[in-house]
């Protein structure tokens, strides 16, 4: 529709080793802090399924252009952390607008 706004959602799955999972699931949320606090980052979840035990990483900017300026922020709060480590694969990501 003309005049809204065209929010774009990223999600990425990852697939923590045994026993890593709760220290995965920190790094997501010092992430998150970060996330939330970038211009037109309008929400956040660090999610874990109850089926696979995944955690999922889903977020909600208002705009593309909002998230490839909060890139540099972004890149720099992970820049300390060895998630890579923790994971039995590279995850999963995605970026989805509405259909």
């Amino acid at each position: 529709m003309k005049g809204q706004l065209s929010m774009i959602y990223t999600l990425f799955i990852h697939r923590p080793k045994p026993g890593l999972e709760e220290l995965m699931l920190a790094s997501m949320k010092r992430y998150r802090e970060t996330m939330i606090r970038c211009p037109g980052c309008l929400e956040v979840h660090a999610l874990r399924d109850q089926w696979s035990n995944a955690l999922i990483g889903m977020a909600i900017w208002e705009s593309q252009e909002a998230l490839a300026n909060a890139r540099p922020a972004l890149a720099e709060a992970l820049k300390d952390e060895p998630y890579m480590d923790w994971l039995t694969e590279e995850p999963e990501g995605f970026l989805c607008e509405e259909g």
